[in-house]
């Protein structure tokens, strides 16, 4: 494995523990990184989230931005790596872009059973 992509699972691993044990995520809410990019210096890392349902997703991010100092802080606490990356949080779209395709293939099918 390079070096680029265990920093990406690293950072992803560290986030997932810290999102879900030092932060409250409202209840009946899914939040999921899918994953974690880094740059290939290592001093910024995209964090794609997707969230269930998606009628929750501008409060959760909002939620996350505000607190991306509280989460960039444990960050540094949990890795001994130097620089730390800068977390920036991105909407995962092709999570949803695979919702959508699943329900327009399942209405076809449905269709197809009546006719």
């Amino acid at each position: 494995m390079f070096r680029g992509e265990k920093l990406n699972n690293l950072v992803k691993e560290q986030l997932n523990k810290i999102i879900f044990k030092e932060l409250d995520i409202l209840p009946g809410i899914l939040l999921t990184i899918t994953r974690v990019e880094c740059n290939s210096f290592g001093t910024e890392a995209r964090v794609y989230v997707s969230v269930i349902p998606d009628e929750k997703f501008e409060a959760v991010f909002s939620f996350l931005r505000r607190r991306s100092r509280e989460i960039q802080y444990f960050l540094k606490k949990s890795l001994r790596i130097h620089p730390i990356p800068r977390v920036r949080f991105v909407e995962e779209k092709s999570t949803k872009n695979a919702a959508r395709i699943e329900k327009l293939l399942s209405s076809i099918e449905i269709k197809n059973e009546e006719e």
